[in-house]
């Protein structure tokens, strides 16, 4: 009787059951193909049902038994290596996934030490929400890719982080922390997301590049950065491409590379250039924080699309691939001072040019460009005084208008000058010269009484509109 002994699928002998084998027996022979699907079955990923087996490491092996396993480390040490995975019970061209059996103890699958081929090195198995595919070629195990849940939280600690193209990683610190990018299995175009869920300046994070320079420092927010050469060390090797609403960038030289708002406070001029991978109607917003340093913007030909001071700019691409300035459009400048945006030209908004804290409006005649000043009096007993004058340092020819405001000694009204009283003779005046704005008070006049005697007091203010 043909009736082999079968554990395995390659356990079969195709030529089974023999002519002459009575029908009688062919429930024996039902049951070999049953027991072999069964074995193939449990080790395909999904077939099994329950909890994958945990093997613990004993001398720096395991012994895989279906394709899914969890691995712990020997005597539940913090850490251990995994050096050989033994292929007794697997075929070649079968695949085996493991995962640590416990996120409090970490196992390092081994590169290259024994039969485990990994692409980039060392594999760290940290986490219970991390696998390794790999693939059996008969002798060796052969890693695929590494998987981890996208979104993760990390401890309240300083760290290198491992790497996982296109993962999302959190952390909420207590204090200031830095987090280093990774290096080995980097390649170009890989991007992680970091993100802050502290919302204190003292509790951002700087997150640096291997080699230890800052890459970004942000809090309250989020950064993403892509890979723009593999295994890279340097920030230079890293593109910033996506920020959250308050993302803030490192203090050095930057490359934006995708929509978005970013923030800085340079302690030195900087340079802050757009890229070239922008799509026409793509915006971003800069925000320069610091007080007293700039940030120019450049375009990714080298040319300037604006210098800011402590102020907001958005920008927006008028073509796909912008290179130069005149790619890109300005709509809004918000600061102390509007600096200028696009070929000095300044920022026209709704026909009004804001350019060097000045208004030019369209009009018709001139079309001057106009500033404001106030000034303040100073001392003036218009009780016993009649004149005082207020230097306007600027020049005559330059003067559009003036317009002054009186205080009462109780500072609870104020009075426009001249004030015409009919109760009350006589005529206030007031005129610009060369160096000074004239304010003269009626003798017997409306301001000539002891509600406006008060010395040591700014008496009001003078307002001058001129032409630049």
């Amino acid at each position: 009787m043909g009736l082999e002994s079968v554990t395995n699928v390659d356990d079969l002998v195709i030529t089974n059951p023999v002519a002459t084998d009575l029908r009688s027996v062919g429930d024996n022979h039902l049951r070999i193909i049953k027991t072999a699907v069964k074995t193939l079955l449990e080790n395909v990923p999904g077939t099994k049902d329950g909890t994958p087996a945990t093997l613990t490491i004993v001398a720096g092996a395991i012994t895989p038994t279906v394709a899914v396993q969890y691995v712990d480390t020997a005597a539940a040490a913090a850490t251990d290596d995994l050096d050989t995975i033994t292929g007794t019970n697997m075929y070649a061209g079968g695949f085996l996934w493991l995962r640590a059996a416990n996120t409090a103890r970490t196992v390092v699958l081994k590169h290259g030490v024994d039969n485990i081929v990994c692409q980039s090195g060392d594999i760290s198995l940290d986490s219970t929400d991390m696998w390794v595919l790999l693939f059996y070629d008969g002798t060796n195990y052969i890693e695929l890719f590494v998987a981890r849940d996208p979104g993760r939280t990390i401890a309240d600690t300083a760290v290198t982080l491992d790497y996982e193209h296109g993962s999302i990683i959190s952390q909420t610190p207590t204090i200031a922390r830095i987090l280093t990018l990774p290096t080995t299995g980097v390649k170009v175009g890989h991007t992680l997301t970091i993100v802050n869920l502290a919302t204190t300046v003292a509790r951002l994070i700087t997150l640096n590049a291997s080699a230890g320079a800052a890459v970004a420092i942000f809090v309250n927010g989020s950064i993403t950065v892509r890979a723009n050469q593999a295994t890279p060390t340097t920030p230079a090797h890293w593109d910033v491409v996506g920020p959250g609403v308050r993302g803030e960038l490192n203090d050095a030289a930057v490359t934006i590379s995708a929509p978005g708002t970013y923030a800085g406070t340079p302690s030195d001029t900087r340079i802050w250039t757009l890229g070239s991978t922008f799509k026409v109607g793509e915006r971003v917003t800069i925000i320069n924080l610091a007080s007293d340093q700039v940030i120019t913007v450049n375009a990714s030909g080298g040319s300037t699309i604006t210098t800011l001071g402590t102020a907001v700019v958005d920008l927006y691409a008028l073509q796909d691939t912008p290179t130069t300035p005149a790619h890109w459009g300005g709509e809004a400048v918000l600061a102390d001072t509007i600096d200028e945006v696009t070929d000095a030209t300044g920022v026209t908004i709704d026909s009004v040019l804001l350019k060097d804290s000045a208004i030019q409006t369209d009009s018709g005649g001139t079309n001057e460009l106009l500033r404001t000043i106030v000034l303040e009096i100073g001392d003036w007993n218009m009780d016993s005084t009649n004149l005082v004058t207020v230097a306007h340092g600027l020049t005559l020819a330059k003067i559009r208008s003036f317009s002054v405001i009186i205080r009462q000694d109780d500072s609870a009204t104020h009075y426009s000058f001249p004030t015409v009283d009919p109760t009350v003779g006589g005529t206030e005046n007031m005129y610009a010269t060369a160096t000074n704005i004239n304010l003269a008070r009626a003798p017997s006049g409306f301001f000539d009484n002891t509600s406006f005697n008060s010395t040591s007091f700014n008496r009001g203010w003078v307002t001058i509109i001129y032409a630049v």
